[in-house]
């Protein structure tokens, strides 16, 4: 496990069968374990440049997240597809999609 986060956000939920939502808020994140290793490579202004030590990270990270989605029920179970990007203050800007599956 390299972060743990803790969101707050608000939901909009609406349609029957298949239902929509959006949702925005913000969250608190802890870094526990994190370095980036990689290169980065020559455009027509840069050379090329690699690092393998790693860079440290904050080990604290706030910001905002928004994502939106749909849950769709078969049987007992809903099944749930979602995209929400995460804006980090420090670090951690990135999209990403989510498949979920809430059992009964």
């Amino acid at each position: 496990m390299n972060s743990l986060a803790i969101p707050a956000n608000l939901r909009f939920t609406f349609g029957n069968k298949t239902q929509f939502f959006t949702d925005f808020g913000f969250f608190v994140e802890a870094i526990i374990s994190a370095n980036r290793l990689g290169s980065v490579y020559p455009t027509n202004t840069t050379s090329l440049l690699t690092f393998s030590s790693g860079e440290n990270i904050p080990t604290f990270n706030t910001g905002a997240n928004c994502g939106f989605g749909l849950s769709r029920q078969f049987g007992a179970n809903t099944y749930y597809l979602k995209t929400e990007m995460k804006y980090g203050v420090l670090n951690n800007r990135f999209l990403k999609i989510c498949l979920g599956m809430r059992l009964k």
